[in-house]
């Protein structure tokens, strides 16, 4: 036992687990646990649910006549047809210029519920190529971010 101690050399020891342990410590994958392992699209829809059922819901709302003037029935969301989707874009392309303010902030220009029923018109499946152009067209000139990834400053 005495031959042995005289010729180990701890420090070199000592020194070898160090590089090894600093090198498994750079090889650690920390990897989140399965309740963050989840996709920005995952948690964006988690988190929209709610306010997308109620954007729908306010959309589906939004006409009430025809352009005779009749009274129309309300539909959900999921059943309003490309003509209902139609009239309405047209209904809020041509007002938007009467929110118009060039002494407001973006913000304050709209009702706050206004970006949220364009942005339910524009994700509806059965809007048709040109409203969709003609909404955003005039959202962008009035500047109503319905996107909510603008930063309009006036």
């Amino acid at each position: 036992m005495s031959k042995v101690n005289c010729s180990e050399d701890r420090i070199d020891l000592l020194e070898n687990w160090l590089v090894r342990k600093e090198q498994e410590i750079w090889s650690r994958a920390n990897m989140p646990s399965p309740d963050l392992a989840k996709s920005d699209e995952q948690i964006y829809n988690i988190v929209e649910a709610p306010i997308k059922k109620a954007r729908e819901s306010l959309a589906s709302k939004l006409l009430s006549h025809d352009e005779a003037g009749k009274p129309i029935a309300s539909k959900p969301y999921a059943q309003m047809t490309t003509h209902e989707l139609h009239l309405i874009s047209e209904n809020i392309a041509a007002r938007l210029n009467m929110f118009y303010s060039s002494n407001k902030t973006p913000s304050e220009r709209y009702p706050p519920y206004m970006p949220q029923v364009v942005k339910a018109i524009m994700e509806h499946p059965h809007i048709a190529n040109t409203d969709a152009n003609l909404l955003d067209t005039y959202c962008h000139l009035f500047e109503l971010d319905w996107r909510g990834d603008r930063h309009i400053h006036s």
